[in-house]
């Protein structure tokens, strides 16, 4: 892919949070100069990361690293190897970092980093010096104090302790290492936990339980198949669930079992093998399959115009960045569908990588259960943050975690004589 290029479907994501940006500030009443610091990153830092491969050639690799706000801590978000990964995405999913460390109270900023790599297409050695030498490109930009980069699309704790590894730099630069070697053991769950929370505590709000709530969820990966299993543990019926390929959907639900092992397995790839389990379905066909909860835990813009009419979830949790586009969005809170916005329900996994941070600064561990506590305390108050607003206020629930995470910044700017 050219990194250069900008899609119609890129321009699209980023004129979805233009307008969530515009939204917020126009309730808050914010002059343009507050907007433009707002959406304004710190810094853009491009990289050239230039390895040997196998075969004795070499190719070079395009990279960014979006510093978009330490306006309350250091620089924080992931880093994604992925072969779609450009420039405007990094700087788009740095801002949305911005606002997510604010609503949930993480002392941190926001940040994010890629690459454009495919790296199934990588050898374990390719992968590895890919890695080593994007940590010695990183090395001068990122630390403890400065800016703290985590796991993402494409990396995992390998490959976090060869950033480590290749910068020489101390622990607590990286976080969703490997428990081993200083990673917080609830780390792996938190995002796909924080997703499922924040049905619970939509449900609560509104005097009711999860427990007979039929769920769907797109994308049975990491964060799905944790949001599935606690959701299914609380009581819930997951009927649905899809990989890249196709959808099973089953309205009386899988059983915890089941679950289990297409946690563990996959989700079937072909329909021969799906059809045992359920009706099979595509991955966007099952978005409007009847359900309480739908959970997209993929890709961008998977609910749009043409699909969200037909949606008729009571509640929509964002365990992935961005999966309503404006005019998705709108139509849902138009069928009175309560969209839990992605910075307030997949928030659990920057929040756990600074329990990560702070444990590594003071040469401590924390246990699965004391940061699933803390977690579950911290999400929840940021949730009940968001929802006074939104009753307050009258506005989406979407509109409203804009509006309490830009306070928080605005109010850092402020003490900071940045506006």
């Amino acid at each position: 892919m050219d990194s250069t290029r900008i899609t119609a479907a890129e321009l699209e994501q980023t004129i979805s949070f233009g307008l969530d940006l515009d939204r917020a500030t126009m309730l808050m009443k914010l002059p343009r100069k507050v907007k433009d610091a707002l959406q304004t990153p710190d810094c853009i830092l491009k990289f050239d990361v230039t390895i040997d491969m196998d075969d004795g050639s070499r190719k070079h690799y395009p990279a960014w690293r979006v510093q978009h706000s330490n306006m309350l801590g250091v620089y924080k978000g992931g880093i994604r190897y992925h072969h779609e990964v450009h420039e405007l995405e990094v700087r788009r999913l740095a801002y949305l970092m911005a606002l997510k460390t604010s609503v949930c109270g993480a002392p941190a900023g926001g940040a994010k980093g890629g690459v454009c790599v495919n790296p199934k297409e990588l050898s374990e050695a390719e992968l590895k010096r890919l890695s080593l030498e994007f940590g010695r490109l990183l090395a001068p930009h990122i630390g403890p104090e400065i800016d703290v980069p985590a796991g993402d699309v494409g990396t995992p704790g390998k490959v976090m302790n060869w950033l480590l590894e290749g910068g020489k730099l101390p622990p607590a630069t990286i976080t969703s290492k490997p428990v081993a070697d200083g990673g917080d053991p609830f780390r792996e769950a938190a995002t796909g936990y924080g997703t499922a929370l924040a049905a619970r505590n939509y449900f609560d709000k509104r005097g009711k339980t999860v427990e007979g709530k039929t769920t769907i969820i797109q994308g049975y990966g990491n964060v799905g198949s944790f949001c599935g299993e606690y959701l299914d543990s609380w009581g819930s019926k997951i009927v649905g669930v899809t990989n890249s390929r196709l959808g099973i959907y089953n309205k009386d639900g899988f059983a915890s079992d089941l679950l289990k092992q297409f946690k563990a397995e996959g989700v079937p790839r072909t329909a021969e093998e799906a059809a045992k389990y359920g009706e099979v379905t595509t991955p966007d066909d099952i978005l409007v399959m009847p359900c309480d909860i739908l959970a997209p835990c993929a890709l961008f813009d998977v609910i749009h115009a043409d699909n969200a009419d037909k949606i008729f979830a009571e509640v929509l949790v964002e365990g992935a960045n961005g999966p309503c586009d404006p005019m998705g969005d709108a139509i849902l809170g138009n069928n009175r569908c309560t969209v839990v916005a992605g910075i307030v329900a997949n928030a659990g996994g920057v929040a756990c990588s600074m329990y990560e941070w702070e444990a590594n600064l003071a040469n401590k561990t924390f246990t699965h259960d004391e940061s699933k506590d803390r977690l579950t305390k911290q999400l929840t108050n940021s949730f009940d943050r968001v929802w006074d607003f939104k009753k307050t206020t009258h506005c989406s629930f979407r509109v409203a975690a804009n509006c309490v995470a830009i306070e928080r910044l605005v109010e850092a700017m402020k003490e900071k004589g940045r506006i």
